[in-house]
Order: structure tokens, then C-alpha cells, then sequence
């Protein structure tokens, strides 16, 4: 295809920029697994264009229509094969697998910049709090105390011992990004290390699952 019509607003791009589709939204481990794969296919930082799409079936059309490549989840170590995305790839009409990666599925956790102070071990500051603590409480420095840890809900079951160690109660989210992107005062979100400058949160624990995980996922193309 000598050019590919834009993403977003249907006109053409330049010949020479391709685009690459992945499940948004931005900071998801499926845009680190897309930043991977342009690294891969493109020669020049700017020659490949990642754009977040809401769901995989988007995905799906938008490579049919020619308009990019696209990243999806094919399986991980956890819950293997992603059935309806290995499904969906079966039943489209035009698409054909690229080349295969595999992400290291680490958490790192994130507040809010005027969360109080922790700890690089992201230690709870319910102990500075003064009265007898609570949801509501506020430490010494006037923050809210860390009480909640948000993240998908596999991503909550993965980091489980963090969140007992630390003494924080469960909140389940859409997606991790969408966790470290929403994150609430008093909460700390768990997702992919990129999140942070994306959205400006503070970096307050790496490796908070304790070991990695492994994601696998393939960019995928249509037929010109």
C-alpha cells in the first residue's frame, strides 16, 4: 500500500509513517509491548505512529481496512492463550501474524505528587497518621494516608502480597493504565513503569509482584 489513510480523521498520512494499532488506554502493557514492536519494525523514531484503540475487535478492523498494524495479547503465564483474541485473529478475512514478542509484566506502583512521603518500598503511611487513622485521615504533612491499591483485577490478584504487606484494600479498575491515570488521594495504583511520565505520577515501588510475569502478543497486518 503506497499510503495508508490517517487513524483518526480518515485523511492520508505520510508515505513513509506507518501506524500501529494497540488496547489503550496509553500506558497499558499492551503499549509497551507496541513501543517494542515499532522499535522493531520502524528504522527512525518517528516512522511508526502507536495509536490506543478501546478494544481488540477495533484493532481487528482498522488492520483489515489497511489502516496500520496492531498489537494484540495472544497469551501469558498466568491465564495462557487469550482465546477471544486468538479467535478474533482466526476469523478475520485479511490479517496475517509479523513477528511475536514477549513482555516482562512488572508492576510498579504510583500516587498522586502530593501524596505524603513514602518510602521506595511504598510503606503505608497510616503510622504517621494522628487520631486513629481511618479512609479520611490526614498525616502529619497534611496528605491523605495511603489506604487503597487500584489496578485490573489480575493485576490486583498478581501483586496480592503487596497489597497485604502494606496493608491496602483492593480496588478493581478497567485496566491498570486507567488505574494510574485515575489514581484517587489516599490510593496507589499499580501498572507498567511508562505510566508514570504519561501521566504524572509519582514512581513510589518497583517490582511490587515480587517476580515477573511474561506476556506474549504479535503485531499483525492486512494484505495490500
Amino acid at each position: 500500500m503506497d499510503k495508508r489513510k490517517n487513524a483518526d480523521d480518515g485523511q492520508t498520512s505520510r508515505d513513509d509513517v506507518n501506524t500501529l494499532f494497540f488496547l489503550g488506554p496509553q500506558g497499558s502493557f499492551t503499549h509497551q509491548a507496541a513501543a517494542m514492536a515499532a522499535r522493531q519494525l520502524g528504522q527512525r523514531d518517528d516512522s511508526v505512529a502507536l495509536v490506543a484503540r478501546e478494544n481488540v475487535p477495533s484493532i481487528i478492523h482498522d488492520v483489515e481496512a489497511g489502516l496500520g498494524w496492531g498489537v494484540i495479547a495472544w497469551e501469558n503465564s498466568v491465564e495462557g492463550y487469550v482465546v477471544p483474541n486468538l479467535d478474533a485473529v482466526i476469523d478475520a478475512d485479511d490479517i496475517a501474524g509479523l513477528a511475536r514478542l514477549s513482555v516482562d509484566i512488572a508492576f510498579d506502583a504510583f500516587v498522586r505528587p502530593s501524596n505524603g512521603d513514602v518510602d521506595g518500598n511504598v510503606e503505608t503511611v497510616q503510622s504517621k497518621v494522628d487520631g486513629d487513622g481511618g479512609k479520611d485521615a490526614k498525616a502529619q504533612d497534611g496528605s491523605v494516608a495511603l489506604h487503597e491499591v487500584v489496578a485490573h483485577p489480575h493485576g490486583l490478584a498478581q501483586c496480592k502480597r503487596f497489597a497485604r504487606d502494606h496493608h491496602l484494600t483492593p480496588v478493581p479498575a478497567s485496566s491498570n493504565a486507567a488505574a494510574c491515570r485515575d489514581v484517587k488521594p489516599g490510593q496507589v495504583a499499580l501498572g507498567p513503569g511508562l505510566c508514570g511520565e504519561l501521566y504524572g505520577k509519582r514512581n513510589a515501588g518497583t517490582q511490587c509482584a515480587g517476580f515477573r510475569w511474561r506476556q506474549h502478543g504479535f503485531p499483525g497486518g492486512g494484505s495490500t
